[in-house]
């Protein structure tokens, strides 16, 4: 993994970062509701991430933080009738958008928009339901944060 977080300018309320990240999952798994073994779920993946932070010092600091998450994963079974796996590729993405307006010097308020999704590809001829594949997941927080210093 290689992440780099930089201002672009001097004094700037920017911050920009960027990272890659690689690997390889070895794991075993197999599903109860299957007749098939799927022994093997393992994978590689290829990761990248761009994050930018802009903060603002009025009277109440706050900041807006937003990410992109790019994913990309691909099965590494040799069992073909494992069809849950074999020549599986999934194109994962996560989305953030997090702001944070302080109220007084240890309470700030936190609001944050999430999105997540996963779009798995197959071989020709091949689907499967045995296990979510594709999913897109919204969700909207609100809160406080309390630091008590």
């Amino acid at each position: 993994s290689l992440a780099v977080k930089i201002r672009p300018f001097r004094g700037s309320p920017v911050k920009l970062g960027f990272g890659y990240g690689s690997g390889t999952l070895r794991a075993r798994g197999d599903l109860a509701s299957s007749p098939i073994a799927d022994d093997d779920i393992s994978y590689r993946h290829h990761t990248l991430i761009f994050e930018t932070e802009i903060a603002w010092q009025t009277r109440r600091r706050g900041r807006l933080e937003l990410d992109l998450q790019r994913e990309r994963r691909r099965f590494t079974t040799d069992n073909p009738f494992d069809t849950s796996h074999s020549g599986r590729n999934d194109e994962r993405r996560d989305y953030r958008a997090r702001m944070v307006q302080h109220l007084r010097p240890s309470l700030a308020l936190v609001a944050e928009l999430r999105r997540r999704s996963n779009n798995a590809t197959f071989p020709a001829g091949f689907t499967t339901s045995d296990e979510v594949t594709d999913f897109v997941e919204n969700r909207v927080t609100l809160g406080l944060a309390w630091n008590p210093r």
